[in-house]
């Protein structure tokens, strides 16, 4: 290190330039970097979200779920697969492992899934990814008095969503719950039984008239031209006036033929063996007809299904954008369509050609034995009765009715089961989620600026409020940690003050901070990390530590210019060199403690590693600033300074009386030993009472409601009570605004997997509000009269970032019996709810919703010539709506979705009095060949890793999570549960156990890592073992510090230790870098160890104190984005306290039993 202190202090201009650039390049990138509330954390969980609307959970998982689910599971790298059958939707979850590439497990999860086929009503599955990057960065309310929700919500769709589009920075812009609008055609029953018309006939007809597919090329006067089939809908009057043929009724046709014959018999009584010839003839021709009628009626609706499947593959490979999977399969039905369509046709030409001979034969030959066998009477009833045959309109031309004739044909809007209010307006919700790379900050203060600017162009009334603002949170913490930790430095400088008592001299050792902090700021900037509540907590840790190093080498340099007579720019150079060495290995021990959490999994190291990489980058720049600007610094302010008398180095009261302690500790090893051994063993006593925790939860100023109803529960019920409670809500003073969200939307995919009978309610506080009282009031003037809803009033964040969600208990029970799973679960919920501390625990099995049962049967069903799968067909097209087509209306593309116009259906009796067209002609009531009733279903199937499964959860409601999930563990382990069930613990409990056996494994290895630095540092074993005692005396320390505060032992708290491990062997390596330097000039152990003591105890107390002085603030925790380091800054400043007072004790009285030791047995060696 002596190179680049003789550099700087030979380039000293070289040095001032070079500070004046990171002071530059330090503000650029502080003003530059991405400021978010935390890390880009990507979570390796992939979701494939299918929407089947009108589905109960068991279709869901047979038709969906499974088929998906066995797709899925083929992706290597899979951890665990989790999978929802709920009602309308599919939900399944593969979890990855945090080191997976998310961009390429996505890809394949949609590889994997790109061939299933699924039913035809089925919305597209969905794959989504979770990161912090897809939580809206801002939330706007909508809202006029003056306009209806539709017309607002198209208003803020035209006008607001593109305007906030393209703002840079901004990746998408949604509403919260958007009524999608559609063409629906509502079928008539009434005018489909008059035309002999089915949905599935109609459905296949508009398909077949709205498309649009290559049909080649052709080469017109030297120049190829492609050729198109194009028939689309271009309007909603096009549609409603499309042409449809009327099938003939064939069952009417044999009707009226046979009851016009029956006259035309009894007309020509007199001949009854002639005409009888003749009838049986007739009667086998007829036959004939209704056979060949019926052939090509069935033959024709092939021929539609046939000719849409062949034009949509047409389509596919006139698609420049198709991939070639895609165009693979469309040629493959190409080929296979092509020579079906046209047998088709050939086979319905040939039918029509034999229908045509019958009729000519059939009429001839009625004629004729009339004609032959009667006279002008019976000629004229023959004639009559050819006559009938003319008017039954056997022929093959078509009547065709307008799509208007047997619908109602209009464009309206989904379904839509949702409730948004803001301060009990309605209101439409705006979320804006930004763009990766962006900025938190810019992306919301650049929408909030276009947002102003459109008021003006929104309709008189039109309200434009702030729900939630990610910036706001974003900004108080960067300003908190920031103040924290200029407050931190005030601190630092004002202890080196009080030890030097020189203003230059303390100047100097400062500087090293704001350098420091710049230089690690240009690091984060080029690393590509963002600026974080975890990257500003590792820099208000960093501030105390990183004036160490300056510390040692001013206090060093002004000691020598107080001492030594001859003052010379080799003097600092000799000053320097004589600490270098110690604040060198002091440094490489605190940065190499931070190694391991590069190595350490699951989310615990993925939001820390920002934190140690920024810890790292800040003590190696301090190490730089302190060999080299320090010095300098030292050159231009001290060397020349006349206020720095020569003085001989004198002990003050402190000096003498630690020196006598050291003494008398050297002379009582035994005793002092059993001092340090005693304190240590009774700080790990106070662990029981300590408890621990993963991450403590960030409150804020927001008070969330939660409603829950059971299952099935009608939204309107739900509203209700959600508008009783804003009533309450008005009239508390403390509370400023609040957000309602009632219920789902069928369109959306991720309200869709939300309870319909579920709401929420946000209240924001005025900032001086006491929430406790709040939320104590509320406590008091929320219930529920009816005993069927659960309310949850508790303090919440305004950042999505938040982590008190994850302290939940979560217990999985795994079987192959369903009933045994169930019952189990309702065990296992009784019994741990009694267990204190834990709230709200419920089981995923426990709720059970209302369903409607059609059992089919099959005798009666046949008798009718249905089946159940015809049945089935018929009730859903009955109750649901299925997506035809698309088309374009007022330039926007819509879906067009056909179902059957009935009355409302409120009860089961409705769905029994539902009339299916028999195919043995007229009709059938569902009663007559089905048993209609209403059973209990499930809310939802659960399977884990392909196994059905059970979940129980329950809320933590103390910080000591680990004592509640013990508890938990031990009642498990109390109780009897049905044979072939298996327990396992998820949630708060696994992430707990997986993090702090990692954690472990890091302080484990960071130990060695240190053992191994000092080693290669100061040449020997026997000193850094020495050193290794300093580590029992800071956890004495720390776990009494913890236990004053009443903080658990976090995984912040575990980084302190871990950072702990670093700076407490820093005192000790200062300390025993002086013995060694003195035992190589020969002096004495126990003479080397008082010297070291008193020269080395200024700068150790000055290290440790400010650093200590410096995490003050960030212990204290009254800034937002604090709790994250609160826990880490006490355990630090409890450990470092009292490893700082032990170690200039313990340390000293063991390496010289190590040193007595060695010498009795190097002595028995010789004389051996």
């Amino acid at each position: 290190m002596g190179i680049f202190t003789r550099f700087s202090l030979k380039n000293v201009s070289a040095i001032l330039v070079l500070c004046l650039l990171i002071v530059f390049g330090g503000i650029y990138s502080s003003v530059t970097l991405k400021k978010e509330t935390m890390p880009d954390i990507s979570i390796p969980v992939v979701c494939v979200i299918t929407v089947y609307p009108g589905a109960s959970p068991g279709d869901v998982q047979e038709k969906i779920t499974k088929p998906l689910e066995n797709m899925v599971s083929s992706v290597n790298g899979i951890k665990s697969l989790d999978s929802t059958s709920s009602e309308n939707f599919s939900s399944i979850v593969a979890q990855f492992d945090y080191s997976a590439n998310m961009d390429d497990m996505q890809r394949k999860v949609e590889s994997a899934i790109k061939d299933v086929k699924l039913p035809d009503n089925v919305a597209a599955p969905k794959i989504m990814r979770i990161d912090m990057n897809s939580m809206p960065v801002l939330s706007v309310s909508v809202s006029n008095d003056k306009l209806s929700h539709e017309d607002l919500e198209q208003k803020v769709h035209d006008d607001i969503l593109p305007s906030l589009t393209g703002i840079e920075g901004v990746g998408q812009v949604q509403l919260a719950s958007e009524s999608q609008k559609a063409v629906y055609i509502k079928l008539l029953p009434d005018k489909l039984k008059q035309y002999n018309l089915t949905s599935q006939t109609v459905s296949q007809l508009l398909q077949a008239n709205n498309v649009s597919f290559p049909a080649g090329s052709l080469s017109l006067n030297d120049t190829v031209e492609p050729i198109r089939i194009t028939g689309k809908f271009n309007s909603l009057d096009e549609l409603k006036n499309i042409k449809l043929p009327v099938i003939p009724n064939t069952q009417a046709i044999m009707s009226s033929t046979f009851t016009q014959m029956g006259q035309g018999i009894a007309e020509l009584g007199k001949a009854v063996g002639q005409i009888g010839q003749g009838m049986a003839g007739m009667n086998q021709a007829f036959n004939g007809q209704i056979q060949l009628l019926s052939a090509i009626q069935e033959t024709q609706s092939k021929l539609v299904a046939s000719q849409f499947a062949l034009n949509e593959a047409k389509q596919v490979m006139a698609n420049p954008n198709a991939t070639a999977a895609q165009k693979q399969i469309a040629t493959a039905t190409i080929q296979q369509m092509t020579p079906v369509v046209k047998v088709t046709e050939a086979a319905i030409e040939q039918m029509k050609k034999q229908l045509k001979d019958i009729q000519s034969k059939m009429s001839q030959q009625s004629g004729a034995t009339v004609n032959a066998n009667t006279g002008d009477k019976a000629q004229s009833a023959g004639m009559a009765d050819s006559g009938a045959t003319k008017q039954t309109g056997i022929n093959m031309t078509l009547q065709q009715i307008s799509l208007s004739d047997i619908a109602e044909v209009n464009v309206d809007t989904d379904k839509t089961t949702t409730y948004s209010r803001t301060n009990g307006n309605p209101s439409v919700i705006l979320q804006v989620v930004k763009t990766q790379e962006s900025n938190t900050v810019d992306v919301s203060d650049a929408v909030k600026d276009k947002l102003d600017t459109l008021k003006d162009m929104l309709p008189g009334g039109t309200n434009v409020s702030i729900i939630l603002d990610q910036a706001d949170y974003v900004n108080e913490s960067i300003s908190g940690m920031l103040r924290e930790g200029v407050t931190g430095a005030i601190f630092a400088f004002l202890v080196i003050l009080l030890f030097l008592r020189n203003f230059r001299t303390t100047i100097i050792a400062c500087i090293s901070i704001p350098l420091s902090v710049l230089i690690t700021l240009i690091a984060l900037k080029q690393f590509n990390v963002t600026l974080n509540i975890l990257t500003l907590g590792g820099l208000s840790v960093a501030i105390g530590r990183i004036v160490d190093d300056s510390i040692v080498v001013i206090e060093n340099i002004y000691r020598r210019l107080q001492s030594d007579e001859i003052r010379s720019v080799d003097l600092i150079k000799h000053a320097t060199k004589e600490v270098a060495s110690a604040i060198t290995s002091s440094t490489l021990t605190t940065v190499s403690v931070f190694l391991p959490v590069a190595f350490v999994g699951g989310i615990a190291g993925v939001m820390f590693k920002p934190f140690a990489l920024t810890l790292a980058v800040a003590m190696g720049s301090s190490l730089l600033v302190a060999i080299t600007v320090i010095p300098v610094m030292s050159k231009l302010m001290l060397l020349k300074s006349k206020r720095i008398k020569h003085s001989d180095f004198h002990e003050g009261k402190l000096m003498k009386g630690y020196a006598g302690l050291l003494n008398w500790s050297l002379e009582h090893k035994a005793i002092t030993l059993l001092v340090a051994f005693v304190l240590f063993a009774g700080s790990l006593c106070l662990l029981p009472f300590i408890g621990t925790s993963f991450i403590q939860e960030q409150k804020d100023q927001y008070v969330s409601i939660k409603m829950d109803y059971p299952a099935g529960t009608d939204v309107k019920i739900v509203n209700d009570k959600a508008l009783e409670i804003e009533k309450i809500l008005a009239g508390i003073k403390d509370i400023e605004k609040y957000q309602t969200t009632i219920g789902s939307s069928t369109t959306s995919f991720m309200s869709a997997m939300s309870n319909q009978g579920s709401g929420s309610i946000m209240a924001q506080l005025d900032k001086d509000s006491n929430v406790d009282k709040v939320i104590k009031e509320l406590k008091g003037k929320i219930s529920d009269s009816t005993g069927k809803g659960q309310f949850t009033i508790e303090q919440s964040s305004s950042s999505g970032g938040g982590m008190g969600s994850i302290n939940n208990i979560e217990v999985h029970v795994i079987g192959v019996s369903a009933d045994k799973i169930k019952e189990a679960a309702e065990l296992l919920t009784k019994e741990i709810s009694s267990i204190k501390g834990l709230e709200r625990v419920t089981n995923n099995l426990t709720e059970s919703k209302p369903e409607i049962s059609i059992s089919v049967d099959q005798k009666k069903a046949s008798e009718k010539g249905l089946s159940a799968a015809q049945v089935g067909m018929t009730v859903s097209g009955f109750l649901n709506n299925s997506k035809v087509t698309t088309m374009v209306v007022d330039n926007k593309s819509m879906d067009v979705l056909m179902g059957v116009k009935l009355d409302t259906v409120s009860k089961i009796d409705d769905i029994k009095a539902i009339e299916l067209t028999a195919q043995t002609g007229g009709t059938v009531k569902i009663s007559d060949i089905a048993e209609v009733k209403e059973v209990p279903g499930p809310v939802g199937i659960f399977s884990l890793n392909g196994k059905e499964y059970a979940k129980i959860t329950g809320k933590i409601a103390q910080k000591d999570t680990g004592a509640v999930s013990k508890s938990v563990q031990q009642k498990i382990k109390e109780l009897k549960l049905p044979e072939g069930v298996e327990i396992k613990m998820g949630g708060i409990t696994e992430m707990m156990d997986d993090t702090f056996v990692q954690m472990g494994l890091a302080m484990v290895v960071a130990v060695f890592l240190v053992f191994l630095v000092m080693m290669v540092a100061l040449g020997t074993a026997r000193a850094p073992f020495a050193i290794l005692f300093s580590l029992p005396l800071a956890a004495i320390g720390g776990l009494v510090a913890l236990f004053i505060t009443g903080l658990p032992l976090d995984m912040p708290s575990m980084i302190g230790g871990l950072m702990l491990i670093g700076i407490v062997v820093t005192n000790a390596i200062v300390l025993i870098d002086r013995v060694k330097q003195k035992r190589n000039e020969d002096m004495p152990v126990r003479e080397a160890l008082l010297e070291a003591g008193r020269v080395r105890m200024r700068p150790i107390l000055m290290t440790a104190i400010a650093t200590i002085a410096a995490l003050i603030p960030l212990a204290l925790g009254f800034s937002k984005g604090s709790t994250m380091s609160q826990s880490l800054a006490v355990i630090v400043i409890g450990g470092l306290t009292t490893s700082t007072f032990l170690t200039l004790v313990v340390v000293p009285v063991i390496y010289e039993g190590l040193e007595n030791l060695s010498n009795r047995i190097f002595k028995k060696n010789e004389e051996f």
